[in-house]
């Protein structure tokens, strides 16, 4: 039952191993002088398999570069959801260290990614009313 669609077997087997292995950034980033310099990341409770969960999202000009889940909001866990993006990134150009990061200002999200670019500026996003 295998050939379906015109595919062998050695075809279906290949496309059930790969799932989940392609990088959001290289899928949509093919040169890495288009790694963007200027990034906004912020993150979102969520429901998975009735347990609240974070996804991280990087973002830049428009464009989603990393999303991943985290099962809590502390440093550690953003830093390792945050830090798929950076390891994706990092595979289409190794020294790769974006400049600046916007961020909402949650102290966890701050501290995660002073750990993942030491080098990088923190830009707090601001929200001005009328008064």
């Amino acid at each position: 039952m295998a050939n379906n669609f015109g595919k062998d077997a050695m075809y279906w087997y290949r496309a059930y191993c790969s799932l989940g292995r392609n990088s959001i950034v290289a899928t949509t980033i093919k040169n890495e002088d288009k790694l963007p310099q200027h990034i906004s990341a912020d993150e979102k409770h969520t429901k998975w398999y009735d347990e609240r969960v974070y996804l991280a999202t990087t973002v830049s000009n428009g464009c989603i570069l990393g999303s991943s889940l985290s099962k809590d909001a502390t440093k550690e866990g953003l830093q390792e959801a945050y830090g798929e993006f950076i390891v994706q990134a990092r595979l289409l150009k190794p020294a790769y260290n974006p400049e600046t990061v916007n961020t909402d200002g949650w102290k966890a999200t701050k501290n995660a990614w002073s750990n993942i670019c030491s080098d990088i500026i923190l830009v707090l996003c601001t929200i001005f009313t009328q008064s």
